[in-house]
C-alpha cells in the first residue's frame, strides 16, 4: 500500500515545493539534506529558510513531517522501503489528519499547464 502518498508537489497556497504529500489529508512530508542544517554546539539545527518554510506551511494548516537526511533510505531505495521509513513518524501524526482535502500539483502536471 503507497498510504495515497504523492511525490514530488507543489502546494498551491504557499507555492513551497512539497517532497511529498499523502492525498486527502493535511500531512506533508519533507527530506531534508545536509544543505537545511548548520553544524552546531548542540548537534544539527536547521538552517532559516528550512526553519521559515515550516513555520508558514504550519500556518497555512498543514502538519509537516520533516525527515533529516541520515534517517532517509538512499536515493535508489524502493518506495518500500522509503514508507517503511515513514511509518513511524506518520504513525504520530494520523490523529491529527482532518480529512480535508488539499490542492496538490505533481510537478509534471504543471510544466505541462505551463
Amino acid at each position: 500500500e503507497d498510504w495515497g502518498v504523492v511525490e514530488e508537489v507543489r502546494e498551491f497556497q504557499t507555492r513551497y515545493s512539497i517532497d511529498m504529500a499523502i492525498r486527502g489529508t493535511n500531512i506533508l512530508i519533507e527530506v531534508d539534506g545536509p544543505t537545511h542544517y548548520a553544524v552546531a554546539p548542540s548537534g544539527r539545527e536547521a538552517l532559516g529558510a528550512t526553519v521559515m518554510k515550516r513555520r508558514q506551511l504550519s500556518g497555512a494548516g498543514y502538519h509537516l513531517i520533516s525527515v533529516p537526511y541520515w534517517v532517509w533510505p538512499s536515493k535508489d531505495s524502493s518506495l518500500a522501503a522509503r514508507l517503511a521509513a515513514l511509518h513511524p513518524l506518520l504513525a504520530p501524526a494520523l490523529p491529527l489528519i482532518r480529512g480535508e482535502t488539499r490542492r496538490f500539483v505533481a510537478r509534471e502536471e504543471e510544466e505541462e499547464g505551463e
